[in-house]
């Protein structure tokens, strides 16, 4: 006769005493055990068959675990790369392995995908032309040049395939990699050159006030400190019709931080008829300039002053039109004279003879 046995009842391997049959307990794992020697004996109650039998049993390795990520311990991460980077710099790197024991299964191949897998839309939407290469052994650079202006951050993922002709498994590790703007971008004034128009400060009202020309500003696509914009006064002259009457660099004021010009100075235009300014702006890398033309309009301060108040005219009878002129002069820049008769009356004629007779 014959009975079970077993070596410990938590062992893997179980032989059916009555019929040699040997049966797994659980399930054999080759990331475990490479195999198990056996050996199996057989007893008629009274006698033990010698020598027992051995049985080499070799696990077979499955693929049944997918690649992991190991170094950074988590994905979601944001990696920051220079606009101005070149092709070949590291962005990160990534270490991937797979529990899996046979090398057929085992071995990651790595590559980049502008998808993100397995996460939700909502977080970004997916990149294409990702300017990024990987290498298999996990190392992650700059394939193309970089522009912040153009796309300021990439979804990039890292999907890591083991034995995929031998359906095996895939899997997504999911990267953020956002681009440094680095002041690419010159400032450029809006409209260049540029005119505006300014009332002469009039004695009427008491004269020089200090007043707004106006607000220059300039635009500058970059962000953070690299829209930092600075503005200056480069220079100024002051011309009256058409004459260069020297310079005015201190008859304005330019804020450095906000561009608005203002007046320090009485604006005549019995003196000047217009201002030409160069106002420049920096972005501690590049500047650009702005020529501004500011007309100077004259304002009627003055009234017209008649050259002569009295004149003595003879006028001999039957002339022709345009016997005599009257003139007037006006102190404003470009006065507009028109004349007309106020007021007049004829002297009566005295008629009869004053002839003397003896």
């Amino acid at each position: 006769s014959s009975s079970s046995s077993s070596v410990g009842s938590d062992f893997v391997f179980a032989v059916e005493g009555s019929s040699g049959q040997v049966t797994t307990r659980a399930a054999v794992d080759a990331e475990v055990a490479l195999g198990y020697v056996l050996e199996i004996g057989c007893s008629d109650g009274e006698r033990t068959g010698a020598p027992a039998a051995v049985v080499n049993v070799t696990v077979r390795d499955v693929n049944d675990h997918a690649a992991r990520l190991v170094q950074p311990s988590a994905d979601g991460i944001v990696f920051d790369i220079a606009e101005t980077a070149n092709v070949g710099d590291a962005v990160f790197a990534v270490t991937v392995v797979d529990d899996d024991r046979d090398p057929i299964h085992s071995n990651v191949f790595l590559r980049l995908a502008a998808t993100v897998l397995g996460v939700p839309p909502f977080r970004l939407p997916p990149s294409t032309n990702l300017p990024f290469r990987i290498t298999q052994d996990g190392n992650v650079s700059v394939a193309a040049q970089l522009n912040y202006d153009q796309v300021a951050l990439y979804n990039v993922t890292v999907v890591a395939g083991d034995g995929l002709l031998n359906g095996g498994y895939s899997v997504g590790f999911y990267f953020y990699v956002r681009v440094l703007d680095r002041n690419t971008n010159p400032p450029v004034f809006q409209t260049n050159p540029q005119w505006v128009s300014l009332a002469e400060d009039s004695v009427l009202q008491g004269g020089f006030t200090q007043r707004v020309v106006g607000t220059f500003e300039a635009h500058d696509p970059d962000t953070g400190t690299d829209n930092t914009l600075t503005y200056s006064l480069m220079s100024c002259v002051r011309y009256f019709r058409g004459q260069n009457r020297g310079s005015c660099l201190f008859d304005f004021a330019l804020q450095p931080f906000t561009a608005e010009l203002t007046t320090l100075s009485e604006v005549n235009a019995e003196a000047t008829s217009q201002f030409v300014l160069v106002l420049q702006v920096y972005d501690q890398r590049w500047l650009d300039q702005l020529q501004l033309t500011i007309a100077v309009e004259d304002v009627n301060e003055y009234a017209p002053h008649m050259q002569a108040a009295q004149a003595q005219v003879q006028v001999v009878e039957g002339s022709p039109p345009a016997i005599f002129q009257v003139v007037a002069t006006d102190a404003d820049a470009a006065p507009v004279l028109t004349y007309s008769i106020v007021s007049a009356f004829a002297l009566p004629a005295l008629y009869g003879s004053n002839n003397n007779s003896n």
